[in-house]
């Protein structure tokens, strides 16, 4: 009896700490922008997005904005040679045209080069914040962005 005592009432204080640790480590929810173009909550967002902020372009030690978008899931980074030449990102298999790439609230697409933005010459020293969205953004953002936006700010 005093067994059976001791073990529900060590199974009963274990449960109290554990429920105090959980809501001791919610925090903030991410606010994104570049999905709806309003701010919301990310776990609102209905398309698969992928943010990278400071801390982890501080970890990650890259030079370029590509290396450390070549990690993001759907991401493909193609260079046409070595450092500085033509590099394209591709979501989902899409053309790199298809991408709309919007650097703090202005489209940088070139139409010179097929309306799409060549990454070789986006260091990650100036970027604070990178969102991704995954899948069709077109009915906010226009025919550049079918496979996806990148905003960069």
């Amino acid at each position: 009896m005093k067994t059976t005592l001791t073990l529900l009432t060590v199974a009963t204080v274990g449960l109290g700490t554990t429920a105090i640790s959980a809501s001791a480590e919610e925090t903030l929810p991410n606010i994104v922008t570049i999905a709806s173009r309003t701010p919301i909550e990310r776990n609102r967002i209905g398309s698969a997005i992928s943010i990278v902020d400071r801390d982890l372009l501080e970890q990650r030690q890259s030079v370029t904005v590509a290396d450390i978008l070549q990690d993001l899931p759907g991401l493909a980074i193609s260079r046409a040679g070595g450092p500085g030449q033509q590099t394209q990102l591709r979501i989902r298999g899409a053309e790199a045209n298809h991408v709309l790439v919007v650097i703090d609230g202005v489209r940088v697409n070139d139409p010179a080069i097929g309306d799409e933005f060549s990454f070789e010459q986006l260091t990650s020293w100036d970027v604070d914040n990178i969102e991704v969205v995954r899948g069709p953004q077109s009915a906010l953002w226009g025919s550049d962005a079918m496979a996806g936006v990148i905003n960069i700010t």
